[in-house]
C-alpha cells in the first residue's frame, strides 16, 4: 500500500475541490505543513493574525 502525508493527502483533496488559496498565520508548529501546499497548486496567503485570516477567507 502507498504511504502519503496526511499534509499531502489535506491539499490534494483541497486542490480536487477547487480551493485556490488558504488563508492563515504562519507560525513555528506548521511550517513543515506549509511547506506542502505549493506542491498541490495551492497558495498561501499569510496574514497577521486570526481575525485578519477569517475575514479575508469570509471576503
Amino acid at each position: 500500500m502507498a504511504e502519503i502525508k496526511v499534509g499531502d493527502y489535506l491539499f490534494q483533496r483541497l486542490a480536487q475541490l477547487n480551493i485556490q488559496t488558504v488563508w492563515g498565520v504562519p507560525g513555528d508548529y506548521e511550517l513543515a505543513l506549509l511547506d506542502l501546499i505549493g506542491d498541490a497548486g495551492i497558495e498561501f496567503s499569510g496574514n497577521a493574525n486570526e481575525l485578519i485570516a477569517s475575514y479575508a477567507a469570509d471576503g
